[in-house]
């Protein structure tokens, strides 16, 4: 190499000089929180010992609000894919008969036992709140984490009225009714069929369905798809549903064999049920 070397330990440094707008005259403000302090309210608390005004304080509140926003709103969409990943197994082991009428259905108790152990694993629950105005009954249902974030659907009807119900019984009636379908479309959770039980009837204990489950297919990952999709209408009109079942569900349906077929098939059912008692 030409020319002459440098020596760097020779060479003097100056320490550079701020300038104006990278001063803090406040000595306070010099202090930098440990890592651990820098959450939203750890900036509010470090605020307050430097000695910041209100205006100053209210916008670090303001942020730490929106951050447990998002946090919360976070913590709630991780748990729900979680919860969805492994669903309970609800059956639907109620028969509904009367008329031309016969389907079967999950019972509000079961459903909500079963729920309500699933969810509770991953920080989740669910509540209804009931509301009554101009002789419709309308039940919304949340689904809340424990970190604040909710969400809620809701679904109305007319009070039941079918049978020899008094008044107070039609109106728990369309209660329970809705509390069960507003829990399984928020939660994205469909019943299934129970096996046959070689004609020992619904009165099965709850460890020989769960036994009987283990030897009964269910439905595949593409059908619970289209199951969900069909409960979806049970927020929307019967022609809302007509029409898009003729458009696309009927052309699933013929794709679908065996127990797919099935569970598809007695999903579109018990919706069709559904929507014409609202009309």
């Amino acid at each position: 190499m030409s020319g002459k070397e440098i020596n760097f330990n020779e060479v003097k440094t100056e320490p550079a000089e701020l300038l104006p707008s990278e001063r803090v005259d406040n000595p306070a403000l010099q202090k930098i929180p440990a890592a651990s302090d820098l959450t939203p309210m750890g900036l509010v608390a470090h605020a307050m010992s430097c000695g910041a005004n209100l205006e100053q304080l209210e916008k670090f509140m303001d942020l730490a609000e929106r951050f447990n926003k998002v946090e919360s709103e976070k913590a709630y969409n991780n748990a729900l894919a979680e919860f969805k990943a492994n669903p309970p197994r609800i059956y639907k082991d109620k028969n509904v008969s009367f008329g031309n009428t016969n389907y079967n259905h999950a019972q509000l108790g079961d459903l909500s036992i079963a729920l309500g152990e699933a969810l509770g694993v991953y920080g989740l629950s669910i509540s209804w709140r009931t509301d009554q105005a101009n002789n419709r009954v309308k039940v919304t249902c949340r689904l809340s984490h424990k970190l604040g974030h909710f969400e809620e659907t809701s679904l109305e009807a007319s009070p039941d009225d079918s049978g020899k119900k008094n008044q107070i019984q039609q109106v728990a009636s369309t209660v329970t009714y809705l509390q069960r379908y507003t829990a399984i479309t928020i939660t994205g959770v469909a019943p299934v069929d129970l096996p046959d039980d070689d004609g020992r009837g619904v009165g099965a204990n709850r460890s020989q369905k769960e036994q009987a489950y283990q030897n009964q297919n269910v439905p595949s990952e593409i059908a619970q798809k289209w199951i969900d999709w069909i409960y979806s209408f049970c927020e929307r009109t019967l022609d809302e549903f007509n029409v898009a079942w003729e458009d696309q569900g009927k052309k699933a349906l013929e794709a679908f064999k065996g127990y797919d077929k099935k569970a598809v098939e007695q999903t579109y059912k018990n919706t069709k049920i559904y929507l014409e008692e609202q009309i």
